[in-house]
């Protein structure tokens, strides 16, 4: 399964934009992001997660 969510860090905890539809208290691998890379940083990232 691959996700893409948009969190906001607040200093100690990233917190989702909106809720994700995870299953609660499993563990998951995530990758970090700044949101500002372009457009082709992003595309080479997303080929990755399918």
């Amino acid at each position: 399964m691959s996700k893409i969510l948009t969190v906001t860090f607040d200093g100690s905890v990233l917190r989702p934009d909106i809720p994700p539809d995870l299953e609660p208290n499993k563990r998951y691998v995530i990758t970090i992001v700044s949101e500002n890379i372009n457009s082709s940083e992003t595309k080479w990232l997303m080929c990755g997660m399918y």
